[in-house]
């Protein structure tokens, strides 16, 4: 198995060695494919010269060569990836020793199975970090705390049930990711690879290989831009608007009624957490015009049987009124 290992980079110049180095080293990586996003720091410099350095190293830039960000980033990686399988990595985080080993077997021995998700580990880089971390999730590793069949992963994701994905430790057939149209770029702030990831549970076979045993590490520190006050006001909003395109898409993709109510479900509540209150989503939604202009769009069908009902009653809590029908 030869692999393509995909790896944004933004002001990562204190780190995307190391990170280049660990994919490297491993005996599956055909390539790696350093997707440099306008930084401001000495990191083009740096990819320049591991690429120099590096016969498996490439660079690539965008075509003004601007900010654009991961998802545009890895969408670059994606299109210009030689090889029939792409990982992804981004560049102040690292891969363990065996990364691809559990699967490579999975994935050599099944053409059947179109990826392969593993346990990612945390590195606090200061105590703050640490604590910052804590006061909103449970651990330290990203993994699932159970082993689903690919049948039971979509509902397990969007219920957010047992876990999540970490990108890190995904290695996925590259025409699935071409043909499931890649990441979304509109989701600039936070939720690119969740969306990503239900999207690849809806309509690929993913397999689990090690859970309990982590293949890669991602690095938490001050300077990463999840922990910026930015980034964590902008992140309830941002996924409201993750599940709203994950709703147009399985519409638009024909799920089953089952994973639309489903994807229905979690759009609902999110925009409810959206801002932190229902007034808030009120004001985002601009009471409620939104939704049912997005709901006025789907087949009569799902507006009669699921969304303009549920739509109403968590919005409004009407039995009826001017946006149903």
């Amino acid at each position: 198995m030869k692999v393509s290992v995909i790896m944004p980079v933004y002001n990562a110049a204190c780190f995307v060695h190391e990170a280049v180095e660990s994919a490297l080293q491993q005996p599956e990586t055909d390539e790696v494919l350093l997707v440099e996003d306008g930084s401001t720091d000495t990191s083009l410099e740096i990819c320049r010269k591991l690429a120099q350095e590096h016969e498996a190293v490439r660079l690539l830039l965008h075509d003004d060569s601007g900010n654009h960000g991961q998802s545009a980033s890895r969408n670059v990686g994606i299109r210009e990836a030689q090889c029939n399988f792409v990982s992804f990595l981004d560049a102040d985080d690292w891969y363990l020793a065996g990364r691809f080993d559990a699967a490579r077997e999975l994935l050599e021995h099944d053409q059947d199975i179109d990826g392969v998700y593993e346990a990612v580990a945390i590195a606090f880089e200061s105590d703050d970090d640490r604590e910052t971390w804590h006061e909103h999730n449970a651990g330290s590793m990203h993994t699932l705390t159970e082993r689903l069949e690919p049948c039971e992963l979509f509902e397990a994701l969007v219920k957010d049930r047992c876990g999540y994905i970490h990108l890190n430790g995904l290695v996925i057939r590259a025409h699935i990711a071409r043909d499931l149209g890649m990441f979304n770029e509109h989701l600039s702030i936070s939720g690119e690879d969740t969306e990503m990831c239900v999207r690849l549970a809806a309509a690929a076979t993913l397999m689990p290989g090690r859970l309990d045993e982590a293949v890669a590490v991602r690095r938490r520190h001050s300077g990463s831009v999840m922990t910026s006050d930015r980034w964590q006001r902008a992140r309830r909003t941002e996924h409201f608007r993750l599940w709203r395109e994950l709703f147009c898409w399985g519409v638009d993709r024909r799920l089953s009624q089952r994973q639309l109510d489903l994807l229905a479900d979690a759009y609902l509540f999110q925009g409810h957490r959206g801002g932190g209150n229902s007034g808030a989503f009120v004001r985002l939604m601009d009471r409620g015009q939104v939704i049912c202009s997005v709901a006025a769009r789907h087949p009569p069908s799902l507006r009669e049987s699921y969304f303009w009902r549920h739509a109403k009653s968590a919005l409004f809590g009407e039995t009826s009124g001017p946006y149903l029908r």
